[in-house]
């Protein structure tokens, strides 16, 4: 599935921030087979995604969704037309717990991140909170956009703060996904984030967010 199937929809959200604290989980060989198995490299891959309507979202009430999350350090230039499966290595997996609500036309999206991993089996402790989500009606389809902030510590690659911003969508079959990416541009502050020009946001990293209805 290309990233831009995801991306190429401008939004622009007024967003703030905050954080949080865990540790140990599944090995990186664990969550890299569960990421490589999910909706983000298993949807879409005709360039598409059927994208859930906001209405079915709404008259259902909310739901909760677990899966995956990667950072690519590595990555400070997002390609948003490099196929996911071309994507290297994660610097780090981790595991997403995420729920949704709903009210009058107004939907919610909070969560954290947890469980952090690097490649050589480096366990962090931390967790990454996901905020002031908002899920909006985009021409009768969703798109949900969420500010993200915490701390990673422990040996080994990818122990720093984390802050930015994060978009994705919703499918009819009940998976989300989503990109994230973050760095100088965030930190608490409104975050007009056309996605169309997602290089202009010269994020210092890229995040992967792929999970599933419970």
């Amino acid at each position: 599935m290309l990233v831009r199937s995801i991306l190429l929809t401008s939004v622009a959200l007024s967003l703030a921030a905050c954080g949080g604290s865990s540790s140990s989980g599944p090995s990186f060989s664990e969550l890299q087979q569960d990421l490589e198995d999910s909706a983000f490299f298993t949807l879409g891959e005709d360039d598409g995604i059927d994208v859930a309507s906001f209405a079915s979202l709404k008259a259902a009430g909310g739901a909760t969704y677990a899966g995956q999350t990667a950072i690519y350090l590595d990555i400070t230039d997002p390609d948003v037309d490099t196929p996911a499966g071309d994507y290297p290595t994660p610097t780090l997996l981790g595991e997403l717990a995420l729920q949704t609500s709903f009210a009058d036309d107004a939907g919610t999206l909070t969560g954290n991140m947890r469980n952090f991993v690097d490649s050589d089996e480096n366990a962090k402790s931390g967790t990454i909170s996901i905020i002031d989500g908002e899920i909006r009606n985009e021409e009768g389809g969703n798109i949900f956009a969420a500010v993200f902030d915490g701390t990673l510590s422990g040996a080994g690659a990818g122990s720093r703060d984390y802050d930015g911003v994060t978009v994705g969508v919703i499918s009819e079959e009940g998976d989300l996904v989503a990109i994230g990416v973050g760095g100088t541009f965030a930190g608490g502050s409104s975050i007009p984030a056309d996605l169309e020009t997602i290089d202009d946001l010269e994020p210092e990293y890229l995040m992967i967010l792929s999970a599933s209805e419970n």
